[in-house]
């Protein structure tokens, strides 16, 4: 009888261990601190380096291309000439307009100098009304076309402009669309380039 309590007491005993045991690893595990930390991933992707500046020069009137000054894969600066087109037709016309001008505004100042003069005996009562209508007429009418000419002149000197075509902007020629002696047309595309100040990479996702 005596051995059975102290088996007991023994069993009791080891359980009270074992309870405290688990007791104070609980209490070590409730006190764990956490800490917070970064999950890094390295993504490898293929990629194709383009510029964002790339554009193509088009004629913007009708010539033959006289001379080209740079080739493909030259480097040219804003504002370089890279194709010059037959300007005779052009300058012809410059001139033409400029003569029509030149007789528009004579016109102009032998009418101005008129409706003076009739308007100065109009209001003494010397010259009819129908009369001083007609020279009041004729003034505005030879105003209106010096402003037409004045816009054939401005017409005139932008197709003439149009002639030379400058380079937009710094960078390299890419590709050259025409060939000297080619006859070209407004809308004609004539040297493609692109620009090395911005680049972007271009990645399939």
């Amino acid at each position: 009888m005596g051995r059975l309590v102290a088996a007991g007491v023994m069993v009791f005993l080891a359980l009270l261990s074992a309870m405290a045991q688990a007791q104070s690893s609980e209490r070590a595990l409730m006190s764990e601190a956490v800490e917070r930390s970064m999950l890094q991933e390295t993504v490898h992707l293929d990629g194709v380096i383009e510029a964002v500046q790339q554009s193509t020069v088009s004629a913007q009137t009708s010539g033959i291309v006289r001379s080209l000054p740079f080739d493909v894969d030259d480097s040219v600066a804003a504002g370089d000439l890279i194709v010059q087109l037959e300007d005779s037709e052009q300058r012809s016309r410059l001139r033409q307009a400029e003569a029509g001008l030149e007789e528009a505004e004579a016109a102009l100042a032998d009418a101005g100098q008129r409706f003076e003069r009739i308007e100065a005996v109009h209001e003494r009562g010397l010259v009819s009304r129908q009369e001083f209508d007609q020279a009041r007429n004729n003034l505005a009418a030879a105003r209106a076309r010096v402003e037409r000419a004045r816009a054939s002149v401005s017409e005139a000197q932008e197709q003439l402009s149009y002639t030379r075509v400058l380079a937009p902007y710094g960078g390299i020629l890419t590709e050259r669309h025409v060939e000297v002696g080619e006859s070209v047309n407004p809308g004609q595309p004539l040297l493609s380039g692109l620009s090395l100040e911005q680049l972007r990479v271009v990645v399939d996702l």
